[in-house]
Order: C-alpha cells, then structure tokens, then sequence
C-alpha cells in the first residue's frame, strides 16, 4: 500500500464507508499491521516506533516525532512503564501524597486513593530515570527549548470526574508521554506513530483518529490484541460507527 492509498483507506475509515464484516470490524492493511503473538509483540511494536531508545532517549529531536497511542489509560500507563524501563539510568520512583477533601477520620484507604487513575491527575507513582528535583527542558510548543524547574503541587479532581469525593493528589505535575490515549493525540500530527488495541476502540470515530495522526503508512504500526475473525486472514478491529449520528446527518 502506497501513501496516496493508506490517504484514500483513511478517508473511507472517516467516512464510515470501508466495508466491514459482522460488528463493525475492518481490515487493517498487512504492510502496517503487526501480527500478536503474545506479549512480546508489544515490544516489537516499541521497537519500532522508538528504535535504538537506549541511544536516543535524551535526544529532544528524537523524541518529539514518535508517540504510541492506546484507548485507555490503564494501557497508556503499562506501556509507559516499559518504555522508562529501557532508559538507562537508575530508576527513582516519585510517589504522590493522596487525601480526600474533608476526610478527618480517613475513611478512605491509602491504597485506594492511589489507584486512582483519572486523565487530570499525575499518576501515584512518577517513575523517573533521574533525581527527585526536576529540571526539565520543553520541546514543543511557543516555549520550546527553555528550560524549567518543577516542583510538586497538589491537584485536585473537578466536580466531573465521576468520583464521590474531591482526591487532592501532590505530586509532580507531569505524566511520562511515550504512551498517550488516542483522544489526547487529537490535533497532533506524529511522524512516527504506534497504535496499541489490547481492546478495541470504543467511541465514534475513534480509530481514524488514531490512524490519520501518522504522515506515511511507512512510519504507522498497528498492534491488535484480539484481530483475528474466524475464517479470514489479516487482522480487524472495530470502526464504531453510531448510526443515528450518520442517518440525522443525511436527512
């Protein structure tokens, strides 16, 4: 598959028009799909999309052209966990002081609260490659290449968060971001990018999120946990498509 065909497979997924089979499921191209065969196969995925990351993960230019995108955050933190794993370094764990607004008799256990893991909150545990005093230098954005000095902070959950309580989380305000959700990569353009689907996408128009954040099927990897049909080669995922969205469109 050429780019001006992988151009055309992403306008027929935004469209909701590439045939499907039974639920919704299309066929990703072979020349971007990575086959599962087990747990392994996400290190591959790694692989590609950050080659040689012992060497260049200091690099700034390296690491602003690659990213892997995953539905959910419980997944976003897994493969964020690997990919700290492969730094070189020692490994420094920042962990957050969590408490619930209000709480005097702590109703709440520790153990809870710092399982909570929620899009606005820094995760429990920071794992880092350097020491507990960050001093880090931004790489996108009107303030690329300055230099800044964090501390920790609390931050507190909103009204919309789902939870019962207000969790005031302190921690460093920062979450590692080899790994994103798909909806987060929504306006970024990623040269190199990874999708990982241990499940498959779940919201409306999702999976073309995910594929047109790339530039080139060349530089696209997906990895799809269960892609298999019964009877037909290749992998599948779902392209959610809600029908009553489409047919109020048309009328």
């Amino acid at each position: 598959m050429h780019d001006h065909e992988f151009a055309t497979f992403l306008m027929r997924i935004g469209d909701e028009v590439e045939p499907t089979k039974p639920d919704d499921m299309v066929k990703i191209s072979p020349q971007i799909a990575i086959s599962w065969e087990g747990e392994h196969s996400i290190q591959i995925l790694i692989d590609h999309i950050f080659p040689q990351l012992e060497l260049y993960g200091w690099d700034a230019s390296y690491m602003t052209q690659r990213a892997i995108l995953t539905p959910k955050n419980d997944d976003v933190q897994k493969l964020n966990d690997i990919l700290i794993n492969q730094f070189p370094g020692e490994e420094h764990n920042s962990l957050s002081f969590d408490e619930v607004e209000g709480d005097t008799h702590n109703l709440y256990q520790q153990e809870f609260l710092n399982s909570i893991n929620q899009d606005g909150l820094p995760p429990h545990i920071l794992k880092l490659k350097k020491g507990n005093m960050l001093d880090v230098e931004i790489l996108t954005g009107n303030n690329a290449g300055k230099r800044a000095f964090l501390l920790r902070i609390k931050v507190q959950t909103s009204a919309s968060s789902g939870l019962p309580f207000v969790l005031s989380r302190e921690q460093f305000p920062v979450r590692l971001s080899f790994a994103i959700t798909i909806n987060k990569s929504q306006g970024q353009t990623i040269p190199n990018v990874g999708i990982y689907l241990p499940r498959h996408v779940f919201s409306h128009g999702q999976l073309y999120v995910a594929l047109s954040r790339g530039v080139s099927q060349t530089s696209t990897k997906v990895l799809i946990r269960n892609g298999k049909l019964q009877g037909e080669d290749g992998q599948f995922t779902k392209n959610v498509v809600f029908k009553n969205i489409l047919l109020s469109q048309h009328r």
